[in-house]
């Protein structure tokens, strides 16, 4: 058993993706930068932060008409130094984002994506 355990270390680290995609993003992550592209032709409004950070706050999808967290339109990317990820620390590993297309989404409209920043 004891053998076993590097192995599934190993096999788990290797499995975790630096690069993810769904019907609405491509999301990277590159030399200190987190590049998402939105693949869809509507805003996508997200938040983009540590699991740490999110086990502190629970994020709600924005209601406001003006919006509140960062747009992404149509089409286009952003890319996102770690040191702008909600509760990014030097060493941290994994970054979540969630995303949805519209203000005032239904929790069935939320999407979460969970992003290896480091192997």
């Amino acid at each position: 058993m004891r053998r076993l355990a590097p192995l599934l270390a190993l096999l788990i680290a290797c499995s975790s993706p630096t690069a993810t995609e769904n019907g609405l993003l491509s999301v990277s992550s590159r030399d200190g930068i987190v590049r998402i592209t939105n693949r869809s032709a509507q805003p996508v409004l997200f938040i983009l932060a540590t699991r740490t950070y999110f086990e502190l706050v629970e994020p709600l999808p924005c209601t406001k008409p003006g919006g509140c967290t960062p747009t992404l339109p149509g089409g286009s990317s952003i890319a996102v130094p770690f040191s702008e990820i909600l509760g990014y620390e030097p060493g941290v590993r994994t970054a979540v984002l969630i995303h949805w297309l519209k203000v005032g989404a239904s929790p069935d409209d939320v999407f979460r994506t969970v992003l290896l920043l480091r192997r």
